[in-house]
Order: structure tokens, then C-alpha cells, then sequence
């Protein structure tokens, strides 16, 4: 339910704006979320939801895959919100805006296991005037932070793991592709 548009001028914008269904289909089909922990009741992509009221950011969700896109405010505390969600098991996918250049954008780096840059701008539902800028997925899974996994045996590390990162184009009929290196020559 976020503010499309650069996140300074998020505060003049409305912090309603729906995603798209294509784009939530999309990533849907992967992860299968179970609550959408900012949403509204004209909104809500899932079936259990959090509203404004419910105040997200006080709320502990344990072992939920969780859709997120939040109001594009306070990402900061969002950012450290998502990691601690996924510290009590969950998995958690936020669609934000893909300004690298952020304090919270250092957060999301340092906590989250991916990021997908998404190709091409995401327009909200009810907006008339467009995204202008980029969007992401920041995704946080439910396992350390600080750890690898091989096979049956969990690595422990002394400092976290940059996220996997990618490029990946959602839009044609919800048909995912994925960018390589070769696509940019």
C-alpha cells in the first residue's frame, strides 16, 4: 500500500496505492504468501491482512510467508522489521522503491537474502500519474542470517552474506524471465 514515486515525495503522495495484480500473481505463484502485512480492506492481496490499524511494525509474525509493500515513509524501521520477521521463521517479499542511495537501503543489503531489481516500472493501481522510479523485491528468508547452507549442514559465519541479486522482468503474461550478463551485450 505504498506511495508510488521517490521516496521524497512520499509525504505529499497517497500511502494507499495498490500493487498490481500481474506483478502479485507473479510473485505469488513462487512464494504463496498467507498474509499481507500492509494492506487495507480494498487492497489486501491475501486473504489475512494487517491494516494501518494494526500497526505492522508492533506486530511479531512467526513462520508466515509474508507480502509486504509498505508505506514508503519510515522504511528504515520497515527494513528492520523484515529481519526480524524472518528471524521468528518467516519468510517475507517487499516490493520497494529501488533507491539504493538510502540508509534503509543499507539495512535491506545487509539483512535480506535477495534483492530483484525489477525490469521496467511497476504502476500502482489508481495511480494516474505512474512510478517514477525503479522498484524492487527485498526477500528475507526464514533461516540465519549469518549462515550458508550445504546440503544437510548449516555453516555459521562471523559476518553476514551479501543478498543474491538479479534483474528479473515479471510483466509479459506473468511469465518470469530472468537477466543474465549475455542479455546486456
Amino acid at each position: 500500500m505504498s506511495a508510488i514515486g521517490p521516496v521524497r515525495r512520499a509525504a505529499a503522495s497517497s500511502s494507499e496505492w495498490e500493487t498490481p495484480w500481474p506483478l502479485f500473481r507473479a510473485i505469488d505463484q513462487e512464494f504463496r504468501f498467507t498474509i499481507d502485512a500492509a494492506a487495507s480492506a480494498s487492497n489486501h492481496k491475501c486473504d489475512t491482512y494487517l491494516t494501518i490499524e494494526d500497526d505492522a511494525l508492533k506486530v511479531d509474525l512467526v513462520d508466515q510467508c509474508v507480502w509486504v509493500n509498505p508505506p514508503y515513509g519510515n522504511l528504515k524501521a520497515w527494513a528492520v522489521k523484515f529481519a526480524a520477521w524472518s528471524m521468528l521463521g518467516s519468510t517475507v517479499v517487499a516490493l520497494l522503491p529501488a533507491n539504493t542511495d538510502t540508509e534503509w537501503f543499507r539495512a535491506c543489503w545487509f539483512w535480506s537474502h535477495e534483492i530483484r531489481f525489477l525490469a521496467g516500472r511497476v504502476s500502482c493501481v489508481g495511480s494516474r500519474s505512474g512510478n517514477t522510479g525503479g522498484s524492487m523485491l527485498v526477500i528475507y528468508r526464514p533461516q540465519p542470517l549469518f549462515a550458508i547452507e550445504e546440503g544437510d549442514v548449516t555453516v555459521e559465519l562471523d559476518q553476514p552474506v551479501p543478498p543474491r541479486v538479479s534483474l528479473w522482468d515479471w510483466r509479459e503474461d506473468a511469465r518470469v524471465k530472468w537477466f543474465t550478463a549475455e542479455d546486456a551485450l
